[in-house]
């Protein structure tokens, strides 16, 4: 192309969403959120309740990418014997007490449905956990709990619902609500959660 000759318009719109696309990755690389940080729970023992209760919040270490946090919901306490837990957290990961290998009958359904409008627990198509051939836990439904900033590099909850199926046959719903410390740090895995006790299907208060 010679000086005197007129720069094609294809070229110039090429050249122009180009430039909007630097500038959007240089200016997403620069914006560092804030995400909601929670501190540890100091967990209560509670009786089991006969009735739907909650919504209870707790915030689980899972840190250690060695060792699993599990959770027995009925009471919520920390489970240490490895038998009566319903939900367990690792860093990102979570799983519940059911499949082959599980010491319970747990299983989980995601909904997309905001926490506040999920009344009932289906009646089927509850997921289990599973051991992979290299030794590890997971469970796939639970594993899509977040969606990932490439920019910023931090998880974010998805707005969903989770029911899940108890390890003993009860019935709850939960959501995350986070997965940082107060820092930020990753690994204050952040779960707010109704329990049902009586065993039937419903998840709302009187």
């Amino acid at each position: 192309m010679t000086p005197t000759e007129t720069t094609p318009v294809w070229l110039l719109v090429l050249g122009g969403l180009f430039v909007a696309t630097v500038a959007t990755i240089v200016v997403g690389s620069l914006r560092q959120p804030d995400p909601p940080v929670f501190g540890l729970s100091d967990l209560e023992p509670r009786v089991q309740p006969a009735q739907v209760s909650g919504p209870d919040t707790v915030t689980l270490d899972a840190r250690n990418a060695d060792r699993w946090t599990l959770l027995d919901l009925a009471t919520g306490q920390i489970e240490t014997t490895g038998n009566a837990w319903d939900i367990g957290v690792r860093r990102h990961r979570l799983a519940v007490n059911g499949g082959d290998g599980f010491s319970g009958n747990a299983g989980v359904i995601r909904l997309e449905i905001p926490f506040e409008q999920v009344f009932e627990a289906p009646t089927d198509g509850y997921a289990s956990s599973r051991v992979t051939p290299g030794g590890d836990t997971v469970s796939a439904v639970l594993d899509e709990w977040y969606s990932y900033d490439f920019f910023s590099h931090l998880l974010e909850p998805d707005p969903v619902t989770f029911v899940l199926r108890t390890a003993d046959g009860r019935y709850a719903k939960l959501r995350i609500l986070g997965y940082y410390c107060p820092g930020p740090e990753p690994g204050c895995m952040t779960i707010e959660y109704v329990y049902q006790g009586d065993g039937s299907r419903r998840l709302e208060g009187n």
